[in-house]
């Protein structure tokens, strides 16, 4: 009945914006929708083939009290593009008494999580958010594991250039196959496992991404794939050892007394109450500049607050060069 009242609500909200905004719902049931699309004038558009919200008895070998699921779902609008075969929310009940999860609420498992994004000047916020909290994780975290790390630099023709190729700067470059102007790093990652301040551990079983950058016409892509992609929260061993020595009632009343701060803190940061986990995701962009590399520019940035608190003798010219450079 929610998801009913929720859709009804942002069906009468569109009718308020006036024209240029459009919702249709193929089949409306309690707890399930078929066939939702919104889209409005400026090219934004959101569908889903399917949507339901099942009710589960909770067991304490299984403590799930809900699942919402999500069949077809793809996200478009003037900057980027999202598309997920189906998602599925697990939602618990006192999950750090049963000691199913680390703590997180919800755990949520995104199937066929493809990502693609037009201009990487224009990353939207939530992509730049979670890149920003991964490579700060990769930078300063805790790493567990890592069985493969390599990185392959190369030189190689324009892909896919016509013989009669003419650049934008008007080079004619004529028989481009043979040409090599363009640059492609590559980085291959296997078994790799992070921990950082927040208790959240990083699992990739393989990673596979690579940067193409072309120095005529001034272009570039850049595209990645990860397999086995998990964001869990774990316990702290002060937790742990706590959880161990504690008997089970006073590990309930601790639960219990704890829920309306974990609802507080659902309010202010969902993702904190979240696992997430990607069999396989997808991410491209179309066009790709050096600067807007996260991990070159937390590098960098890191580097210049590391070699100023150790008092390194550098100008302030070089440090303005490296931040003009990345801005």
């Amino acid at each position: 009945m929610s998801v009913l009242i929720f859709l009804l609500s942002v069906f009468f909200f569109a009718l308020q914006l006036g024209t240029g905004h459009s919702i249709r719902i193929k089949r409306l049931r309690p707890f399930s929708i078929s066939g939702f699309r919104y889209s409005n004038a400026f090219g934004l558009s959101i569908s889903a083939a399917h949507v339901r919200l099942i009710l589960h008895l909770p067991r304490p070998s299984y403590p799930r009290w809900a699942t919402f699921q999500t069949f077809g779902y793809e996200y478009k609008d003037s900057e980027h593009h999202v598309s997920l075969a189906n998602v599925t929310a697990t939602l618990w009940i006192l999950p750090l008494y049963f000691g199913f999860t680390g703590g997180s609420w919800v755990s949520v498992e995104l199937n066929d999580f493809r990502l693609r994004v037009l201009k990487s000047s224009s990353t939207p916020n939530w992509v730049q958010d979670m890149r920003r909290n991964l490579v700060a994780t990769i930078l300063t975290g805790e790493i567990d594991r890592v069985d493969d790390f390599v990185i392959t630099f190369a030189l190689a023709s324009l892909t896919g250039a016509p013989d009669d190729y003419t650049s934008t700067t008007g080079l004619s470059i004529g028989g481009a196959k043979e040409e090599i102007d363009e640059l492609r790093i590559s980085v291959l990652l296997n078994e790799y496992q992070t921990k950082n301040w927040q208790d959240r551990l990083y699992t990739f079983r393989c990673v596979q991404a690579q940067l193409r950058r072309s120095w005529i016409g001034d272009r570039g892509s850049y595209a990645m794939i990860a397999e086995e992609s998990r964001w869990t929260k774990v316990q702290s061993l002060y937790h742990r050892a706590d959880a161990v020595q504690s008997k089970w009632w006073r590990s309930l009343i601790y639960s219990i007394i704890s829920f309306p701060f974990d609802v507080v803190n659902i309010y202010k940061d969902p993702m904190s109450t979240i696992d997430i986990y990607i069999p396989r995701l997808d991410v491209t962009f179309d066009d790709f500049r050096i600067r807007d590399a996260e991990l070159i520019r937390q590098s960098a940035t890191l580097f210049i607050e590391k070699m100023r608190l150790n008092r390194v003798s550098f100008s302030d010219v070089f440090f303005d060069a490296i931040s003009t450079a990345l801005s």
